[in-house]
């Protein structure tokens, strides 16, 4: 249900068997997910758009 509040430059990432402090708890874990997301392409932004 939360992904449909998602829009085109945002993904969720679930991580397994953490609590509230993710970040402390598994922090590799975070860290790929963050560094997968900025490997990522930049989707092409319309003329009224900023990326």
């Amino acid at each position: 249900q939360i992904g449909r509040h998602l829009d085109g430059n945002s993904r969720l990432a679930v991580i397994h068997n953490a609590g509230h402090a993710v970040n402390l708890e598994k922090p590799t874990d975070v860290c790929k997910s963050i560094i997968e997301f900025f490997q990522e392409p930049i989707p092409e932004a319309s003329n009224d758009e900023r990326v």
